[in-house]
């Protein structure tokens, strides 16, 4: 720490000092209040927990915050209690569960008792999938019949 970064802390504190109780002890229950983990209201316990295992997969740690280090799960959660209707809650959950059950199916356990490396397979298969699903509707939408041609 140099002394400029030192001569800070120590206003700070006699800055803290010079507030009235009342704003610190307010400033703490904030702390204690954001600080505390808050259920979710929407997801179960292992879908949230799928959630944050898929967020970590696609935007992780690195040098900088992660999925998980700021909340998307949380966020996700926020989405679908506020803004989501009951059949696009439904349609997401039993996403969820597909995913579940696709691991089930080529690994015998769910997604987040699965590997890393099993968890970035299954998670590569499904954006595999929704690109076909992309091409294919945007393929109709030009008003051709039938199926895509298949990419050079």
């Amino acid at each position: 720490m140099d002394r400029r970064e030192a001569l800070q802390l120590l206003a700070t504190g006699a800055a803290l000092q010079l507030a009235p109780h009342k704003l610190i002890a307010v400033l703490q229950e904030a702390r204690a209040v954001l600080g505390a983990p808050a259920a979710p209201r929407t997801m179960n316990p292992h879908q949230f927990a799928t959630v944050t295992t898929i967020a970590d997969l696609i935007i992780p740690r690195t040098e900088t915050p992660g999925a998980k280090d700021v909340g998307v799960s949380d966020f996700i959660d926020l989405i679908l209690t506020e803004w989501c209707s009951p059949d696009e809650q439904s349609r997401f959950l039993k996403g969820l569960a597909d995913i579940d059950a696709r691991c089930q199916k080529l690994f015998g356990k769910n997604l987040n008792a699965s590997s890393p490396s099993q968890q970035k397979e299954i998670l590569k298969a499904l954006g595999e999938e929704m690109a076909e699903d992309a091409d294919s509707v945007r393929y109709h939408a030009r008003g051709y019949r039938g199926s895509p041609p298949e990419p050079d």
